[in-house]
């Protein structure tokens, strides 16, 4: 699933190149910004992973939700708090990674994507973890195949290349 996911992520950043230099390096930043509050529910989702293995091999299975079920609040509330912060102070953010006026405008924008989408990568990255912990790993996979490589990319494609969204649709 990871395989799958940071390989849509990379393959978004070549999308960004065909855009050009500035579309790429704004990409970089808000994707760098991204990727570090990702690492919260990332953490969480191998964290749940092991707690509700444990709890299944151990016979307490009225412990599994509330484990589920806290993890993936606790992250919501992170990725929140995550998503707040690059909408309302995402040029601030910016400018601290470069003083080029369009780049920082353009990661500014991305930002604000950022934040709307990771709220929903947070909640399923940690959902994964959860369902892995059961070890229920197949169709979890196969959603994340399709979800990515045959729904997202060809969409952020067709959005960036044929509509006027541009950088901001990939």
């Amino acid at each position: 699933m990871l395989l799958f996911e940071a390989g849509a992520f990379a393959a978004s950043a070549l999308m960004m190149g065909w855009l050009g230099t500035l579309p790429l390096a704004a990409h970089q930043i808000a994707l760098g910004c991204e990727s570090l509050a990702f690492m919260v529910p990332l953490g969480l989702s191998l964290a749940v992973s092991l707690r509700i293995s444990k709890a299944l091999g151990a016979g307490r299975r009225e412990a599994l939700r509330p484990i589920g079920f806290g993890a993936l609040a606790t992250g919501l509330i992170c990725m929140v708090v995550f998503a707040l912060v690059f909408a309302l102070a995402g040029r601030v953010i910016t400018a601290g990674f470069t003083p080029a006026v369009g780049v920082a405008a353009l990661a500014t924008q991305l930002l604000v994507v950022a934040a709307l989408f990771q709220l929903f990568d947070g909640g399923q990255v940690i959902s994964a973890g959860a369902l892995r912990g059961l070890g229920d790993v197949k169709v979890p996979t196969a959603i994340t195949f399709v979800a990515y490589w045959v729904i997202s990319l060809p969409l952020g494609y067709w959005l960036a290349f044929h509509t006027p969204l541009g950088p901001v649709g990939v």
